[in-house]
């Protein structure tokens, strides 16, 4: 199986908020954030795999809300792969959020999450990823979490299923 470079699936979305993506107190619904966060996962995951293969979401972790989002924020997405299992993919995704007003521009975090999403064929069996070649120190670390994060869940998997 061959390895491809983290970097080479880093993605980046960016949208402005408009009243549709918004509710009645003018801020973006979370259900609009959540489906941005899981089609950059998508992307990240089917850049990484740059195959015609199905990918799906399989689990969204620590997913947390640290700001509102308002209408007329700019809202950019970054998702990044961080782990590969055999046929599951971990990326972490996170958002940004600037608030563009006359001669001011305040960006801060919005809210972040790990998405794990699974390569599948045509028959709907698992298909094998590529591995992830790791250069950095950073690249390295997250690696390592998210194989602590997968081993926790295949481990609570196996204890539910019993």
């Amino acid at each position: 199986m061959h390895k491809k470079n983290v970097k080479d699936s880093k993605t980046i979305i960016s949208i402005l908020v408009t009243p549709e993506k918004s509710n009645n107190h003018g801020t973006m619904h979370g259900g609009e954030i959540m489906r941005l966060m899981d089609e950059t996962a998508y992307v990240v995951a089917k850049k990484h795999c740059s195959c015609d293969v199905s990918i799906v979401t399989a689990r969204v972790d620590e997913l947390e809300f640290f700001k509102p989002i308002h209408i007329e924020d700019v809202v950019t997405v970054l998702g990044e792969i961080v782990f590969v299992g055999k046929s599951s993919m971990e990326v972490y995704v996170k958002v940004k959020v600037d608030h563009l007003s006359c001669g001011a521009r305040e960006t801060n975090m919005a809210l972040s999450a790990y998405f794990t999403m699974v390569a599948k064929d045509d028959e709907g069996n698992r298909y094998e990823v590529p591995r992830l070649m790791l250069h950095t120190k950073e690249e390295k670390e997250k690696y390592e979490l998210g194989k602590k994060r997968y081993l926790k869940y295949k481990e609570k998997r196996k204890r539910r299923e019993g």
